[in-house]
């Protein structure tokens, strides 16, 4: 004889943009980059504007790093965390009227350090539940506000162009920073032929690249061309500048 299969209800939450929840939520600007002291005290500000009803959220810190992609690891632990030593106002909660906003401001409390350390404050409505085939689905939207902060005076920048390949039709692009301070990278790659003409021009990001101390990214390139062509690479950042070579 079968046992019944018995269903347990289930929390799932799950994180969605506002859009997708019917809600707009807007900072202005998306990250904060703070100069500190020696003393180690900054403050700074954003504007949070929601479209539509009025709209409650939380407020919260989180570590974070960034993967070789560049995408978020929210809660990664690391020696350059910024949070605890962060002050965020409103403080854990606060309410947006209809069609309105709200300041938001943070303030970094005196510490020592070198370099550039980093946090992420999380603006999160409260979420809300269905139930399907068993699972409680909670969804929320949120936005979050990126601050980093950087003693001014003890900055060692440093790139390192670790790799130029070829991986099927992509050209990839390694880069490592090897200081203490947060890069953001912008460049080009210029595609010569065999007899010395430039074919192609590619450009990153013109907003640059984040590159955090001590951390990697890989970039990825789709040129549409055929193998035999080479490959210089002209970086910069705040600090310098640097070239590179590869064949595509």
């Amino acid at each position: 004889m079968k046992k019944p299969i018995l269903l347990t209800l289930t929390t799932l939450l799950l994180a969605l943009p506002a859009p997708a929840l019917g809600q707009t939520l807007t900072l202005t600007p998306v990250r904060l980059e703070l100069l500190l002291p020696p003393s180690g005290g900054a403050q700074g500000s954003a504007l949070l504007l929601v479209e539509g009803k009025r709209t409650a959220l939380e407020v919260s810190l989180s570590s974070f790093l960034l993967g070789l992609d560049g995408s978020v690891r929210e809660g990664a632990s690391h020696e350059r965390d910024l949070c605890p030593h962060l002050e965020v106002f409103p403080q854990g909660s606060l309410e947006v009227p209809e069609g309105g906003g709200v300041e938001v401001r943070v303030r970094v409390r005196p510490f020592s350090g070198e370099g550039t350390y980093w946090c992420m404050v999380l603006l999160q409505t409260a979420p809300s539940f269905r139930e399907e085939r068993g699972l409680r689905i909670g969804f929320r939207a949120g936005v979050g506000l990126f601050v980093y902060a950087t003693f001014r005076g003890t900055e060692r920048p440093g790139l390192a162009l670790e790799g130029i390949g070829r991986e099927g039709e992509e050209l990839k692009l390694l880069l490592a920073n090897t200081g203490n301070v947060l890069l953001r990278v912008t460049g080009t790659l210029l595609f010569y032929d065999k007899e010395g003409k430039e074919a192609l021009r590619l450009s990153l990001d013109e907003e640059g690249v984040a590159v955090f101390p001590g951390s990697k990214r890989l970039l990825s390139f789709r040129p549409g061309l055929p193998s035999g062509y080479k490959v210089v690479v002209l970086l910069e950042h705040a600090y310098g500048r640097l070239a590179g070579e590869g064949t595509w």
